[in-house]
């Protein structure tokens, strides 16, 4: 394992968690594929510039995966932090009804409600096994 993927590897599921609690905390919608393709869905939503080291790496990594063919992502960046990350992921989740939201933001939360965002989403992958299906296989694909 090259070291930037030893580095990248906790942060990135970090994320993940954190994305899926987002997900599943916006709205009531169901995961969905790609209309016609039957593909992933996925969306990316960036605080600040792509330009940006980080979102550029996790915008870059689902590009990869979206050049495979694996996943249909869409993104969108530059969106600040006040207030209205929050807005854009509730307006996603609702109208395109993802099934992965990324970012390179927890809201501005404080690392203490990261933490239990972490905790919940590992206590929810022992209780529900579809959810630790997915999340299983969507830590196989980042992974490579």
């Amino acid at each position: 394992m090259s070291l930037l993927k030893r580095r990248l590897s906790v942060p990135f599921s970090l994320i993940a968690a954190a994305a899926l609690l987002f997900s599943a905390c916006a709205a009531p919608a169901t995961p969905t594929a790609g209309p016609a393709t039957g593909k992933i869905k996925v969306f990316g939503a960036y605080a600040t510039p792509l330009e940006e080291p980080w979102d550029n790496v996790i915008h870059s990594a689902l590009q990869a995966v979206q050049a495979k063919g694996e996943i249909e992502y869409t993104w969108t960046d530059n969106i600040g932090y006040s207030g209205d990350m929050e807005r854009v992921l509730r307006e996603e989740a609702t109208k395109n009804q993802p099934a992965i939201i990324f970012g390179d933001a927890f809201g501005n939360r404080d690392h203490t409600t990261v933490l239990h965002a972490c905790r919940t989403i590992a206590a929810l992958r022992t209780k529900n096994t579809d959810l630790n299906r997915d999340f299983h296989v969507l830590e196989q694909t980042l992974k490579g």
